[in-house]
């Protein structure tokens, strides 16, 4: 595929969609699905893009969002408990030098 001899999908139309002659809207699967199936490929080569890889992606980062979903649900009644009796030595260590990171971060 060429820029210069236009032969190629324009990413914008990935992204927001185009209406076809007949009316028809093709594409228009957003920008975070865009962004996941681009991560999902390996940039080392010439990459094939069809519309059934989109679908499937757009259906992934549906079952993503779900999952999220689901997890910030049962989140929302979690009680934290102090757990920190339970650990080891070094395990507290690690907790300390995570501690100290974040607030350099």
């Amino acid at each position: 595929m060429s820029k210069s001899m236009k032969n190629f999908i324009d990413p914008e139309d990935i992204i927001e969609g185009s209406i076809k002659q007949s009316g028809e809207r093709k594409y228009g699967f957003g920008a975070e699905v865009f962004r996941l199936w681009a991560a999902k490929n390996d940039s080392d080569i010439d990459l094939t893009i069809k519309e059934e890889d989109l679908q499937e992606t757009a259906n992934e980062l549906k079952d993503i969002r779900n999952l999220f979903w689901i997890i910030l649900g049962h989140l929302n009644q979690y009680i934290p408990e102090n757990r920190f009796d339970d650990l080891t030595l070094i395990d507290k260590l690690m907790m300390l030098k995570i501690y100290d990171f974040n607030l350099k971060v």
